[in-house]
């Protein structure tokens, strides 16, 4: 029989404490998740849905918001000009347009703090998202330096490429057909965009364009559903979840697509050092980082698809809508073909022809007006506390949001619920607003690229490949909305997306002026 021992059962009694002490504390930690969603609500600004007694964890508030956040703001914005509003992404301060100015150049908020929480950049699967928010923002001084600037060598390449994609994508067949428009214009904007960001030679490389095409929407998936769960285990629940699993695998695809692209290059830059040759003179994506990294740390691989990620979708989608919007409008379809052929004729196909369709660009900006892909932009999260012109304090750490509801202001825009093509053509042919006008111009009364130094770096680039499709669409192909379809744009959250599910009829026209963009030049 053995001998009772003491010093084994203090031993015991000191195990015992510290795993008793865990489960309290997980214990409390559930029970303030549950009653409260896991928030702090010292705050003494309205909070606009706000939770009732049986609302356990805020979680038919976060709900509501999920799905009806633009009708949200509206209504918060009859009653104040600065409010909270509680989301998966926890409470954010939704301020009225009137402060865009006032915080566009904020050195106390910051954007990629945004970024990174809201797609979660440290979890193992969201890198790219990492490569946009880390690195000492050379990703973003890449896209200023590279895509902001008159793309003079990149229209030719780019309208080659249009043509192979919408070839494979929309046909040439004179039959009228039903497609979905969704993600053949995504595919065609992945191929158009790898053509710059990849070169020629894998642009057309399927299991590349796939991944580029289905991360973002399978990553803000992935995104979504991590967020309904407390920070303290959404590292846990990315190893369970198979969204998370899914994205992961997809980045695991895209290496074993790229990294044998970089060794061959390697290769070839070598063998060019020991010959004493000069070596090929890429112009991508793989060589702007190199060039602009200078000793910065960065994942090519991850950066190719963080440009995919920010370009992508947000470029499909203004073409999406910008179609959806001519449809049924055969009188500004066919002033825009006249358009395009007058200029063409004149330029030749070159970023001048492109800047020149006017009214291109009017209907452009108008269509992103009504349909913005966000109904709230700006968004950031506090790195100190600051004060607001009017004495509202910002506290840190606060997650700050900016309403685009004077787009749809009569006081700014007469008739503000009709499309009106020409809207903005009128704006820019008064004395002083020839560039207000343009597509391209973030301004306080059009936040649709955002305002001030974190508007959209690529929105030059993005508009010219819109609208260099468009040219080939218009001039190339009649289409219209399968029977029965109206589109209705899908919210969600503060996103704004173009009907995804939408049936667009399309058939190759006769007409020899699509001869035209084969031009580079006059």
């Amino acid at each position: 029989m053995n001998a009772y021992n003491p010093n084994a059962s203090r031993k015991a009694d000191m195990l015992v404490w510290p795993i008793q002490h865990v489960l309290v504390g997980l214990l409390v930690f559930t029970a303030f998740w549950v009653f409260t969603g896991g928030y702090s609500f010292r705050s003494k600004i309205p909070l606009i849905n706000p939770r009732n007694p049986f609302d356990l964890g805020y979680n038919k508030a976060r709900k509501q918001a999920l799905f009806d956040t633009p009708n949200m703001i509206k209504h918060g914005l009859t009653k104040f000009r600065v409010f909270r509003i509680m989301t998966y992404d926890g409470c954010q301060l939704v301020l009225a347009p009137e402060f865009a100015k006032e915080i566009r150049n904020s050195s106390f908020l910051s954007i990629d703090r945004f970024i990174a929480q809201r797609f979660h950049a440290d979890i193992k699967g969201f890198e790219p998202y990492k490569q946009i928010t880390a690195s000492k923002r050379l990703f973003t001084d890449v896209i200023r330096a590279k895509l902001m600037q008159p793309l003079v060598t990149l229209i030719k390449p780019m309208s080659d490429e249009v043509v192979i994609a919408l070839q494979a994508e929309w046909t040439d067949s004179p039959e009228w057909r039903c497609l979905a428009l969704r993600p053949h214009i995504s595919m065609i904007i992945a191929q158009l965009s790898s053509r710059i960001f990849l070169g020629e030679q894998f642009c057309r490389n399927s299991n590349w364009l796939n991944i580029a095409v289905h991360y973002t929407t399978d990553s803000v998936i992935a995104s979504n559903e991590l967020r309904v769960w407390p920070k303290a285990l959404r590292h846990i629940m990315a190893q369970c979840l198979p969204s998370c699993r899914k994205i992961r695998a997809q980045l695991q695809e895209a290496r074993n697509v790229i990294i044998p692209i970089l060794k061959e290059r390697q290769i070839s830059k070598e063998a060019a050092l020991r010959e004493g040759k000069p070596s090929y003179i890429y112009d991508d994506a793989f060589e702007w980082m190199i060039e602009h990294a200078r000793g910065r740390p960065y994942d090519p691989v991850m950066a190719q698809l963080a440009l995919a990620a920010v370009g992508i979708h947000s470029t499909s989608d203004m073409l999406i809508q910008a179609l959806y919007d001519l449809c049924g409008r055969d009188e500004l379809v066919q002033a825009l073909r006249d358009e395009v052929i007058s200029v063409i004729q004149q330029e030749g196909l070159t970023i001048s022809a492109l800047q020149k369709l006017q009214l291109m660009d009017s209907t452009l900006k108008e269509s992103q007006r009504l349909k913005p892909v966000q109904v709230a932009g700006m968004q950031r999260i506090a790195d100190d506390n600051f004060v607001l012109s009017d004495g509202t304090t910002i506290q840190k750490d606060t997650t700050v949001i900016v309403s685009s509801a004077r787009m749809w202001d009569s006081s700014v825009y007469p008739d503000p619920e009709t499309f009106d093509a020409y809207r903005f053509l009128k704006m820019r042919q008064r004395p002083g607003n020839e560039t207000y006008s343009q597509v391209t111009t973030p301004t306080p009364d059009h936040l649709g690229w955002g305002l001030g130094k974190h508007a959209c770096p690529g929105r030059i680039f993005a508009v010219s490949e819109v609208k260099l499709v468009l040219c080939h669409i218009l001039l190339k192909y009649d289409f219209k909305l399968a029977d029965g379809m109206i589109p209705r744009p899908v919210s969600f959250g503060t996103a704004l997306m173009a009907d995804p599910n939408v049936m667009l009829m399309v058939r190759r026209r006769s007409d020899s002026t699509s001869a035209l963009l084969e031009k580079s030049e006059p």
